[in-house]
């Protein structure tokens, strides 16, 4: 069913509720890949791919057979599918070193620039920034090479987006504060 276009989310509801213990059953989850249509019930291909993608950086490092088809997912045209794939790479356990450089690529590099019609971005932009924010504070100290571009996102007008990065900056700080002990 999870290659299923129309049932793959019912699918992944079950899996979630079953919660396998076998590589090979978390890896399944890894079909939802392959739907190129939207559902019956309007669900996008990118949407469902998202969702399979966040089903399975639940499973921690279970999923790390995972990690070779989360890191492609890094290189999708779609953002909410890369923010999905940051977030499960960082569950994981991916090399922190393959992963960093493409949220990092992902997020705005600077100051936000003066109020206009093309800013604030769309709601989906700033949502995939957040789920790319979650992401590095999923890290820690790992990330720490992010902490620039956290600042600058402190600065943005949007209190959801402040606030995420304020609290990923505030955990990769802490934990690298408490390694140094």
């Amino acid at each position: 069913m999870l290659g299923d276009t129309d049932r793959a989310h019912v699918a992944m509801a079950a899996i979630l509720s079953i919660q396998p213990e076998l590589e090979s059953d978390i890896l399944s989850l890894t079909n939802v890949l392959r739907i190129k249509q939207t559902s019956i019930s309007g669900a996008s291909p990118s949407l469902q791919h998202s969702s399979a993608i966040l089903a399975l950086s639940t499973f921690g490092s279970k999923a790390r057979g995972a990690i070779p088809v989360l890191l492609d997912c890094l290189h999708s045209t779609n953002g909410r599918v890369r923010g999905s794939a940051a977030i499960a790479l960082a569950r994981t356990g991916a090399p922190v070193d393959k992963v960093l450089p493409w949220i990092m690529a992902d997020l705005p590099q600077s100051n936000p620039p003066p109020l206009r019609p093309t800013f604030p971005p769309t709601v989906d932009e700033w949502q995939n920034w957040q789920m790319d924010i979650l992401a590095l504070a999923e890290f820690g100290p790992k990330a720490r090479a992010a902490l620039p571009i956290l600042s600058n996102l402190q600065s943005y007008p949007m209190i959801n987006l402040r606030n995420a990065a304020s609290e990923a900056a505030a955990i990769i700080q802490r934990e690298d504060n408490r390694g140094k002990r």
